[in-house]
């Protein structure tokens, strides 16, 4: 019969088969499901030892490759769980060209098959996203450009 321990570990490899995790979300599981702190522990502290768990690379992973801004990826990372160290260290890995990239890269996924251009719309959609008003700002007038220039 499998230990505590040994449950609680199959418990966090399943959902670390689905995607990577902080630990706090996987603590988090595994006190839902009802095991005591203790066991909690131990299984966060194996899971670290073998490489699993890594807050701070899943932090700068998460920060590399969203299309959020600044402030909403930031959001996004506590309320996932990560460390505030995660955090920092993944906000000040960023270039700092970065912010007007994401903001330029969301706005072409989201408005690439639209035909009418609507700045307060794109604007809209950036805000919602965490970006700041500057970046809003420059963004759209460079997604309007580029769009203008592609279709001339």
């Amino acid at each position: 019969m499998p230990t505590k321990l040994e449950l609680a570990l199959e418990i966090a490899a399943k959902a670390l088969q689905r995607r990577a995790h902080f630990e706090e979300e996987i603590a988090g599981k595994l006190r839902q499901e009802g095991f005591a702190e203790d066991t909690v522990r131990a299984a966060l502290a194996r899971l670290r030892e073998r490489g699993f768990l890594n807050d701070a690379a899943q932090a700068g992973d998460f920060a590399e490759r969203s299309e959020l801004g600044a402030g909403r990826i930031r959001s996004e990372l506590e309320r996932r769980g990560a460390t505030g160290e995660a955090i920092e260290a993944a906000m000040g890995s960023l270039p700092a060209d970065r912010e007007l990239s994401a903001a330029v890269q969301a706005l072409s996924h989201r408005f690439r098959h639209t035909t009418v251009r609507n700045p307060f719309k794109m604007g809209r959609y950036l805000y919602q996203r965490g970006f700041d008003e500057e970046t809003i700002e420059t963004a759209v007038r460079r997604f309007m450009d580029e769009d203008e220039s592609s279709h001339a």
